[in-house]
């Protein structure tokens, strides 16, 4: 029986379409264009990628009349790691003809120039005897002697150039090329009768991947901060499949191609109610009525829950203030650091109850959660969102196999933008411009890093979560250095009488005091001033009172108060006080943590004030200690 065989590089067979999954691996289509006889047809792709997923090629797009009956993919083996690719041997050949022209050239050269010197020597046989070269001869020769050494040179100054070139490329191809192409994939086509057909190869390999990030744009107008930002959708590719990709459709998606191919409904297992017994220690054995103790070493125990590893550590905010001035963004700008909540801490010793009936809000921190004995459950399962995004990017894109970081950009995206100025005094002097923008595109943001411009200068890196649609995130631009921040700490510490029957106690008193300056010629709406509260010791009997902001103890989560605060010009004026939001279970009402908002007028002076009382015993020697709060996972 007839079979025609069709052999084809992959080179002729360009990748037009590929999808970049976020597991290392990418869906590639090839269109291929056969000219099939009637009957049976043997297809050998060559020079595919060495990652190629070895189950994952098929053939698709077959006409009426024609039937794809068998794919198979195998590797050559590769004894040579420099085995070079199609594209290689392609130049390679090229250098090789341009040599040997070049040499040709140079010998011609060569003969002008012995032709020369044996005419202008008078040795020349070419006239009878006794006859010489006329000097009309010899100016023509001379003539055409130097046109013909002319062109000769500038066609081997042409041909140094051209392999000067060759071997750059050559040398770029051989020490950039990242991956091997020494899959082979045969595929059998039967055909009813003669027909060029157009079919599409598409198979999975490994060696690519993908991660988005984004350029966040602000700029000012008249020394203000626009709200209205701009921000660029990027992606950071890398492929070293051994295959390059040029004028290639191309689609990111955040789906696992792993994992879509190996999707089932997870199997629902029953479940059993049961009671787990109760750990006891060896004392609490010992001295239990409810234990024979005649059998006491009979009894079952569980040994007490083990310690794991300890919780990763946070890294501490430090306090750097901005130097630079407003508008002239151009160095690194430290996030706006985070007001964590301060423990007031004392030694642990065993003490009487505290007899405190102040009538102000007494702030005190958990009690300790009692260590409880472990129980049992039924196994559990992972669950995953089978629905996933797929960004296409315009146009068509070249990313060759090189190892190398390529960065294209999915889309452009403008956002308005909510702007506010963040001081957190105890921790910087720096006003903070963050904006928080509110995703009103039509593209899910992935998790990436921001790089924050102001003006088209640099301002920071920053990073943000998955954030879908109609979501807000928070983006620092910058430090305004025209908004003066200074911060004073007083403290005054009282101890009662010592009474018969009755602990001696102390009254610390610390008064904070935040002065803020704005320098602008425009007034600043709204100015976020926040601060910390400690959090009392109820084991060691050291308590927190909170005096000012007056009102503030008694308020809940959410409540916003008025509190006095003073102006330069000795006017007093009411600022908004609230606990700060809580997120992810951080912040609020229960760590302590709250804010003033006011509105600074150009060139005036606002003083905001905080006043607390810590009551303990008079030999508690108490610190204070920043918590740190837990990552949200």
């Amino acid at each position: 029986m007839f079979v025609n065989t069709i052999v084809l590089n992959a080179t002729r067979a360009p990748v037009t379409a590929a999808t970049i999954f976020q597991s290392d691996a990418a869906e590639l289509t090839r269109s291929l264009t056969l000219e099939l006889k009637s009957g049976r047809n043997v297809v050998e792709i060559s020079d595919i990628s060495g990652g190629i997923h070895r189950d994952s090629p098929r053939i698709s797009g077959a006409p009426g009349g024609v039937r794809v009956v068998d794919v198979v993919c195998k590797k050559k083996p590769s004894f040579n790691q420099d085995e070079p690719t199609a594209e290689i041997r392609e130049i390679t050949k090229k250098g090789i003809a341009l040599n040997a022209e070049r040499e040709l050239r140079r010998q011609e050269a060569a003969l002008l120039d012995d032709s020369a010197r044996l005419i202008t020597s008078g040795k020349g046989e070419t006239r009878e005897a006794n006859a010489s070269v006329g000097s009309d001869e010899i100016l023509e020769f001379v003539g055409k002697y130097v046109q013909r050494k002319l062109a000769v040179q500038k066609t081997l100054q042409t041909l140094d150039e051209q392999i000067v070139e060759l071997e750059k490329k050559l040398a770029m191809l051989r020490n950039a090329r990242k991956g091997d192409s020494n899959a082979v994939i045969t595929t059998t086509v039967v055909a009813g009768s003669d027909v060029k057909a157009e079919l599409k190869l598409t198979y999975l390999v490994s060696g690519v991947m993908w991660r988005p990030f984004y350029d966040l744009h602000a700029t000012t107008i008249d020394g203000q901060p626009s709200n209205d930002v701009s921000m660029r959708y990027c992606a950071t590719i890398v492929q070293r499949t051994g295959e390059d990709w040029n004028d290639t459709t191309l689609t990111l998606s955040t789906a696992d191609a792993q994992a879509q191919r190996q999707m089932s409904v997870p199997p629902l297992q029953p479940l059993k109610i049961t009671v787990p017994v109760r750990y006891l220690s060896p004392l609490h054995r010992y001295f239990s009525h409810g234990i024979d103790h005649e059998n006491q070493y009979g009894v079952t125990v569980i040994p007490p829950p083990r310690f794991g590893a300890q919780p990763p550590a946070v890294p501490q905010f430090g306090a750097q203030g901005g130097t630079m001035a407003f508008g002239s963004f151009g160095s690194h700008i430290p996030p706006a650091p985070s007001s964590a909540p301060i423990v007031i801490t004392a030694p642990s010793e065993s003490r009487r109850a505290s007899t405190d009936s102040s009538q102000s809000r007494a702030r005190r921190s958990p009690s300790p959660q009692r260590m409880t004995p472990p129980t049992f459950s039924s196994p559990g399962f992972s669950s995953r969102n089978s629905v996933s995004v797929a960004y296409r990017v315009e146009g068509t894109v070249s990313i060759p196999s090189d190892g190398e970081e390529h960065q294209l950009t999915v889309a452009l995206l403008n956002f308005g933008a909510e702007l506010n100025y963040v001081c957190v005094p105890r921790k910087s002097s720096a006003v903070y411009i963050v904006s928080k923008v509110i995703n009103t595109s039509e593209y899910d943001l992935l998790p990436g890093a921001v790089n924050v411009y102001m003006n088209d200068s640099f301002v920071t890196r920053t990073s943000i979560n998955f954030k879908s649609v109609n979501e807000s995130f928070d983006c620092v631009l910058g430090v305004d250095t025209s908004i003066k921040v200074s911060y004073r700490q007083d403290e005054k510490t009282e101890h009662e009488p010592r009474r018969n029957f009755a602990e001696p106690q102390k009254t610390t008193t610390r008064t904070m005091i935040t002065t803020v300056i704005n320098r602008h010629n425009h007034d600043i709406p709204e100015l976020i001033v926040r601060e910390s509260v400690p959090l009392g010791s109820e084991a060691d009997k050291v308590s927190v009172i909170l005096r000012k902001p007056a009102g503030l103890a008694a308020a809940k989560d959410g409540q916003v108060i008025l509190d006095r605060v003073e102006a330069d010009d000795g006017e007093a004026a009411k600022a908004k006080v609230r606990w700060t939001d809580v997120v992810d279970g951080n912040g609020g009402e229960k760590d302590g943590l709250f804010e003033w908002i006011h509105a600074i007028p150009a060139g005036k002076k606002i003083s905001f004030e905080a006043q607390w009382d810590i009551k303990s015993p008079s030999d508690v020697r108490w610190t204070e200690q920043t918590v740190f709060f837990k990552t949200a996972q």
